[in-house]
């Protein structure tokens, strides 16, 4: 009886959970169409110059719509309750928000990092003093293979091999 009761409920607000939802074909291959054409829209936007800003622009703008129809149709969230569109959007406007500070944060730093680059801030000579302080063994030891290749002689071994171990006094 409750089973039937829920059934009634479900029915009359238009959504029984589990069931299956016959999208017809027609729709599901003009969904398919659309989902290539902007595909191709988004390539051959790529052709036309708009500025940095009007190509990611219209690029995000295809990219939405795209998933605006894979939701809506492939995964069936035109037939969901109200409070999972809620939930969705809710989430989406989140992560625009984020990323939008994000982009503004970064524009915020495009000129000190424009300067820094400019600057050439290290010479080769202090990279290789950073690599020293950051790495002093493996530094080391490429430096030593570098001048044994240099010296044609033999290449050094590692700081672990027995050859490099001082030998035990002896008792003489």
């Amino acid at each position: 009886m409750a089973d039937t009761t829920a059934s009634a409920a479900s029915a009359a607000h238009g959504h029984a959970h589990g069931a299956k939802h016959e999208i017809p074909l027609w729709l599901l291959v003009a969904t398919l169409v659309a989902l290539l054409v902007l595909t191709y829209l988004t390539f051959a936007a790529t052709w036309v110059d708009l500025g940095r800003g009007m190509n990611l622009l219209v690029a995000m703008v295809i990219a939405t719509i795209k998933a605006i129809l894979v939701g809506a149709y492939f995964m069936h969230l035109r037939y969901e309750k109200p409070i999972v569109h809620v939930i969705l959007f809710t989430t989406l406007f989140f992560i625009a928000l984020f990323l939008t500070a994000a982009l503004f944060d970064r524009s915020h730093y495009e000129p000190y990092i424009a300067e820094f680059r400019a600057g050439d801030p290290l010479r080769p000579d202090e990279i290789a003093e950073a690599e020293r302080r950051w790495a002093p063994t493996m530094y080391d030891l490429e430096q030593a293979r570098m001048m044994g290749k240099a010296a044609g002689g033999q290449q050094p071994a590692d700081a672990d091999s027995p050859a490099q171990q001082p030998s035990a006094p002896s008792g003489h």
